[in-house]
């Protein structure tokens, strides 16, 4: 009898506790979403740009409660890193916030996967690698995080085990968000469109992956399908054995949620239909358009798609900026007033999905341009699409104490040698300037030059010798 009058005391307990930890929940949730302002569900795609939770496409997630997976395998808020895409649904806000206020959300469920992981099997004059046989192109946003210390692209070698995180493109390349260690595990992995299937292999880009009908699990494959391969030995050719392919359709919301998309235009059947990886797009008349309008729409267009999700799952736009090349300048501001800035001779402007960060001793929590001065430093990031003759609004802006150099990123809007102007800046290059190719390795001034063109991206840093020219120690080429 002691016995079961004991049980019956731990299962009361249990049951108590495990109401309590609902409770708590609950109401934690409640707490978050009325001081947030939080209305509604919402479905984001992205990368990870910061954290605290993490934010993603300038949204504030808060990870705290949420189920985490990553690549098929449950997870943990510690296993989340910069660069990786994500997939996040939960609750957000949904009003129409004032400049310089973070919109906010609380995820509940967030789910991590890569595109390739493998070893790097090539790597070409044109600073690409090949992961697996996959193209994977590196820019100036790529986060390369190895535990032998490798912070760039140029210390990445033939052999080299790596994960790669990054948006597919319509050729079939990746353009790469994140590139680590692999994850400890003999399997390899790899997502893409299947090439030349017959009955026992396919060809994803440069990699030929063999396999067994079970590896399907019943399913059938055709020639353009988007699938995912999982296979643990290379055969002495090359070729991937495969133990397991996952056919991937559309990615579908439910009827009604928010959505917030970024990423490259995989299809495009008109303006008014395209898709971005797995998610399919729509637009209406009552779209509004960033950076470009409907006709500025194509294939690979780099694009940050706002909207809600119909009935067929579809994202119908509400918003679309069209991001083109990212423009990055650290500089001195200055002139300043409310609403805009200009530093090195570029006006900026802000808009409600711009993310301020004071990093400086001043150390503002709800920074805006009213708080920023001339004279001040800041680090500002940016889209701009070359055919827009919009100003340049902000994406994210970093006030600090200090610079070591004044840099600038952009498009080539003016060619000469040896000065040339990037968004109309002039940039001086001489015998103290180091030049770079796309993956970061040095070549002559004469190679720079000769592979330069008008509306190449480059970066340059150096000295600022006035407010729109640079005294350039190094100059390097960009990924369009």
């Amino acid at each position: 009898m002691n016995e079961l009058n004991d049980n019956r005391r731990f299962t009361n307990r249990l049951t108590n506790n495990t109401l309590a930890i609902c409770i708590a929940s609950i109401l934690f949730l409640l707490t978050i979403t009325s001081d947030a302002g939080i209305t509604r569900t919402g479905s984001h795609f992205g990368r990870i740009e910061a954290f605290g939770s993490i934010f993603i496409n300038g949204r504030e997630m808060d990870t705290s409660m949420a189920e985490i997976t990553i690549d098929g395998r449950p997870g943990n808020e510690s296993d989340l890193r910069l660069g990786q895409l994500v997939r996040v649904t939960g609750v957000q806000d949904d009003e129409a916030l004032p400049t310089g206020i973070t919109r906010t959300g609380v995820a509940s469920k967030v789910i991590v996967d890569d595109s390739v992981d493998g070893p790097i099997t090539d790597i070409d004059a044109n600073g690409r690698i090949f992961v697996l046989g996959q193209p994977v192109l590196i820019d100036e946003t790529t986060i390369v995080d190895l535990l032998s210390g490798a912070e760039s692209a140029e210390e990445l070698s033939i052999g080299d085990e790596v994960e790669v995180h990054g948006f597919p493109q319509a050729d079939g390349s990746v353009l790469a968000t994140r590139i680590a260690d692999k994850v400890a595990t003999s399997e390899f992995e790899v997502t893409g469109l299947a090439r030349e299937v017959t009955e026992t292999s396919f060809e994803l880009n440069e990699l030929v992956v063999n396999y067994a009908p079970d590896a399907l699990g019943g399913a059938g494959m055709n020639t353009g399908d988007l699938i995912e391969v999982k296979g643990s030995v290379i055969g002495h050719a090359g070729q991937l054995i495969a133990t397991r392919i996952e056919l991937l359709g559309p990615i579908h919301g439910s009827s009604g949620e928010a959505g917030e998309i970024e990423g490259i235009i995989t299809r495009f059947d008109s303006s008014a239909e395209f898709a971005i990886g797995r998610f399919r797009i729509v637009t209406t008349d009552a779209t509004e358009y960033n950076g470009g309008g409907p006709a500025n729409l194509d294939i690979n267009g780099d694009v940050f798609v706002r909207g809600d999700f119909d009935d067929d799952g579809m994202l119908v736009a509400s918003s679309i900026t069209l991001r083109g090349a990212m423009v990055r300048m650290q500089a001195e501001v200055y002139t300043s007033d409310a609403g805009s800035l200009t530093l090195l001779n570029i006006s900026v402007t802000a808009n409600e999905d711009t993310v301020f960060d004071d990093a400086s001793s001043m150390d503002i929590e709800s920074l805006s341009f009213g708080d920023i001065y001339a004279g001040d430093q800041v680090e500002v990031r940016s889209f701009k699409n070359p055919d827009s003759t919009e100003p340049l609004v902000v994406q994210r802006i970093r006030r600090v104490d200090f610079l070591k150099e004044t840099k600038l990123q952009g498009y080539v809007t003016a060619l000469g040698s040896p000065a040339f102007e990037l968004q109309g800046v002039r940039i001086d290059t001489g015998e103290q300037t180091k030049y770079r190719n796309l993956r970061g390795k040095k070549i002559s001034a004469t190679e720079f030059f000769a592979l330069m063109t008008k509306g190449s991206i480059v970066t340059a840093s150096g000295a600022q010798t006035s407010n729109s020219s640079i005294n350039a120690t190094e100059v390097g080429f960009e990924i369009d």
